[in-house]
């Protein structure tokens, strides 16, 4: 940038929100599967609370901070456009934010219901202190966010793209629910469509 020339608050805010998420984003190298928990579990975690606390402890906390984040996405076939609706509550179900988004030249429901997740994470790394949990219906995305391994499905890239967003925050869980648990977020997805 050079002398005289003005920045918008909008730009401001962009690159702050990047900065701030880039410093609080731990670097991490490796990975791997956690002791005592299955690829079958309906739960899956990305990263655990500290193993200083009694286990009791670690629970009541996640329940008392956590926000809860449920993603979807609808797909047109004749059109291609998909909507995608999020909507993140905290530990007492009230609202906190929603949100809808139109999606142009989308490939499938798969896609559509990847993106939607993405955009879930994204949401959620505002608040970087808090456990999320992000509930969806697609069993099918929600299975690929835990395989370990190579994935050489199309939505691939979304899956990585989360993966990395998501490291970000304290902890995530993926849950796959039923329709009747995310009927909100279905809504809005449906209307940005």
């Amino acid at each position: 940038m050079k002398a005289g020339e003005s920045v918008s608050v909008e730009g401001s805010v962009v690159f702050l929100t990047r900065y701030r998420v880039s410093i609080a984003c731990p670097t991490t190298a490796g990975g791997g599967g956690h002791e005592g928990e299955t690829e079958s579990s309906q739960i899956h975690r990305l990263q655990r609370p500290e193993a200083g606390a009694p286990r009791e402890e670690m629970e009541t906390q996640r329940a008392v901070l956590a926000l809860k984040v449920n993603v979807d996405g609808a797909f047109c076939l004749e059109t291609g456009d998909a909507g995608l609706g999020v909507v993140v509550r905290d530990d007492a179900g009230q609202p906190l934010l929603m949100a809808s988004r139109r999606i142009f030249h989308c490939r499938d429901a798969e896609e559509a219901e990847a993106l939607a997740c993405l955009e879930g994470v994204r949401m959620s790394s505002r608040c970087l202190d808090r456990d999320v949990v992000l509930e969806s219906v697609c069993s099918s995305v929600i299975k690929m966010l835990v395989e370990k391994g190579p994935n050489r499905s199309l939505v691939a890239p979304i899956i990585l793209d989360m993966e990395r967003e998501s490291s970000c925050l304290k902890s995530v869980e993926f849950v796959k629910v039923g329709r009747e648990q995310n009927k909100m977020a279905h809504e809005l997805a449906q209307v940005a469509r």
